[in-house]
């Protein structure tokens, strides 16, 4: 669990409909747009598939940018 969410800057969820949304009052946004200066990335996704996914993401491959697997 992420608590507290002191140092969370924002959720990642490629679904459009979710865009411009809060939760835990942090903003929802696209992959392509995660902040050039997060440094980890939490990644919960169905683990059958979660490599491929954020392989099909360049920005989330970046230098400097952790991704933990929950």
């Amino acid at each position: 669990m992420l608590s507290p969410l002191d140092n969370v800057r924002c959720f990642v969820d490629s679904n459009a409909h979710l865009q411009a949304q809060l939760r835990f009052d942090r903003p929802i946004v696209l992959p392509r747009n995660l902040p050039d200066d997060v440094e980890v990335l939490y990644v919960g996704l169905n683990p059958a598939h979660a490599r491929k996914v954020i392989e099909g993401y360049h920005n989330l491959r970046r230098p400097g940018l952790r991704l933990v697997w929950l």
